[in-house]
């Protein structure tokens, strides 16, 4: 870069800074400041007031998700390291949309054939991917497939020895991995199209316990900067 272009695209370099506080004002951060932001870590955030905004208050998340799209290097570790601090504070609903958009800017950046684009896809839609209470999406998950397992259970299952047809409960027996309700479950017979559903309803089953407990583990994580 000359020093034309500095002139026009300035750049802040806080690659491995150590600061005990970052404070700064609506206005530092002009938009064609290019920053380098890898492993700067700070303990406070004290934001100085702006419009609506108390002394000491910390901002949306918007505006800190937008001040680390300034970050140049395409590290996710300027999101973990913003995330602490407000999580710090109590304020875990702006710690986990930081998360969130540091691998959302991950995935976008991936190229669309890429296999780790897709698995990142699949942990953003089954348990988001594992900030707050994203494994709750996979219960949403589980619910309907269960809804899904006993329409067609209903429609095209054979009857029970007790004249009813499969339903509820035959669907979360299948969709559940590794746990039997009812034995008569696994031995009833059914027809060909819905035997085959439910060979995908129960595999479905172990990937979303799979993305659980990924989830839960903490193995979501990347494991570089």
């Amino acid at each position: 870069m000359d020093i034309e272009d500095r002139r026009h695209n300035p750049l802040l370099s806080l690659w491995n800074a150590l600061a005990g506080g970052l404070v700064d004002d609506p206005d530092s951060w002009p938009e064609s400041l290019q920053m380098l932001l890898r492993d700067f870590t700070y303990e406070r955030l004290t934001p100085l007031p702006g419009p609506g905004q108390g002394v000491g208050e910390l901002r949306d998340a918007d505006w800190y998700v937008d001040w680390l799209a300034g970050d140049s290097t395409g590290s996710f570790q300027p999101y973990q390291q913003l995330a602490r601090v407000p999580a710090s504070y109590g304020a875990n609903a702006t710690a986990r949309t930081v998360l969130v958009a540091g691998r959302e800017r991950h995935r976008k950046a991936l190229p669309w054939w890429s296999a780790e684009r897709w698995v990142l896809c699949a942990l953003r839609w089954t348990i988001g991917y594992g900030y707050g209470a994203g494994e709750l999406r996979a219960l949403l998950w589980a619910l309907l497939l269960v809804l899904i397992g006993t329409a067609v259970a209903r429609c095209h299952g054979p009857h029970l020895p007790d004249g009813e047809r499969p339903g509820f409960w035959y669907s979360l027996d299948m969709l559940l991995p590794g746990i039997q309700l009812s034995e008569r479950h696994a031995k009833l017979k059914l027809p060909r199209c819905p035997r085959d559903y439910f060979h995908f309803h129960r595999l479905a089953g172990y990937i979303l316990l799979f993305f659980v407990l990924v989830g839960l583990t903490g193995l979501t994580e990347p494991a570089g900067p």
